[in-house]
């Protein structure tokens, strides 16, 4: 999600923002520290605050930002959705009309604020995603996510295991209805779409 924003933007304003209390926490205790506090210790103490700064961006960034999105769930529209958890999926094979066999499967979806992956667990293989990168569209302004994914078959009777790789487009306009659905395609020359549906706790 932090690709969604303007990175420069939002390092310059935790910049400021952290300069600012510095500089009041700094004039408070000067002021009310009186002889007591002179300017170095009262200096040393303000510029400490950097850690917990540190410390609170840590918190938010992976553990925190889950409750943040809860209490404003409106950055679900204005940023990004949150779609962590766990999903059944559906995998259509046979072209892009979904005409062909259908494999059910679980996705897991792992998202903080700064990263987003999805494991899928299908019958004979699974997938790991090697990059995924949230995205809007561009005309509609509907969030999507883009991701390449390799996928590991399991070993059987006189069958060894083999890899591949994968992209796919996944579409999060119908998130409300707990539903998403995206395309994808294979260097082993398959393709179809994904249809997920929400089982979160």
């Amino acid at each position: 999600m932090i690709g969604l924003l303007p990175i420069l933007l939002v390092i310059r304003w935790i910049a400021v923002i952290y300069a600012c209390l510095t500089a009041i926490t700094f004039a408070v205790l000067v002021v009310l520290g009186g002889k007591t506090m002179g300017i170095w210790p009262a200096a040393t103490f303000a510029f400490a605050g950097a850690g917990l700064l540190h410390v609170a961006l840590f918190l938010l960034f992976y553990f925190g930002w889950r409750k943040f999105w809860a209490w404003f769930p409106q950055l679900n529209q204005w940023l990004y959705p949150d779609i962590h958890g766990t999903w059944d999926m559906e995998i259509i094979l046979g072209g892009l009309t979904g005409g062909g066999r259908t494999i059910d499967a679980q996705a897991i979806i792992r998202q903080d604020f700064l990263r987003i992956s999805m494991t899928v667990f299908a019958p004979d293989s699974r997938s790991t995603s090697l990059s995924a990168v949230p995205k809007k569209d561009p005309e509609s302004a509907f969030p999507q996510l883009h991701y390449f994914f390799l996928v590991t078959t399991n070993p059987k009777a006189g069958v060894a295991s083999k890899s591949y790789r994968g992209s796919a487009i996944l579409e999060l306009d119908n998130l409300e209805a707990g539903l998403v659905t995206g395309i994808y395609w294979t260097t082993a020359e398959t393709s179809g779409t994904y249809r997920l549906v929400n089982r979160r706790s």
